[in-house]
């Protein structure tokens, strides 16, 4: 009886932890990695049973290409719509600061918005203090929102994926 309420809890606990890996990712995050830590503990308790070793590597493997994606992405949509490298700097800086406002009016979807909204400010400034040109700065903002929106579309499908898989898996054998 005892062990059957353990078992129960580690999948509550299991699912839970999914659940929240994924709502990590829009706020910038590495959810994924929260993901693959996830299946790789539910796979040692399960001895590989269910979800094998190859496909928690593979996870992993497309965990960091998410996280190379999210920069590559951010720097390369910023300098290729004529960015500065104060520009790039600021992204960043103003792309975490408006993830931790936005996370203060809604979980998760607010801090992807304060991260998106802040990557576009940040690319804005940084282009008015180094160019003073208004129009090539509404540029380097819009090249820093699309970067951003392409690595955010990219690590949530990532990270939906490896959840819908291991949730597949693990309740097929159950």
């Amino acid at each position: 009886m005892t062990e059957t309420i353990l078992i129960i809890l580690g999948y509550i606990v299991f699912h839970i932890v999914l659940i929240v890996g994924l709502i990590l990712i829009p706020i910038g995050l590495s959810g994924t990695f929260i993901i693959v830590g996830d299946v790789l503990v539910f796979s040692l308790f399960d001895k590989f049973d269910r979800i094998p070793i190859w496909l928690i590597v593979v996870f992993f493997i497309a965990s960091v290409l998410g996280e190379v994606v999210e920069y590559l992405s951010s720097v390369v949509g910023t300098k290729k719509f004529g960015a500065s490298n104060l520009s790039i700097v600021l992204m960043f800086v103003f792309m975490i600061a408006g993830g931790i406002i936005g996370a203060s009016f809604t979980f998760g979807l607010g801090a992807m918005l304060g991260a998106i909204i802040g990557a576009f400010v940040g690319a804005l400034v940084g282009e008015l203090i180094s160019k003073k040109d208004l129009k090539k700065a509404l540029k380097a903002g819009t090249g820093a929102f699309l970067g951003k929106m392409t690595a955010w579309i990219v690590k949530v499908s990532i990270g939906i994926a490896m959840v819908v898989i291991s949730v597949i898996l693990i309740w097929i054998k159950f």
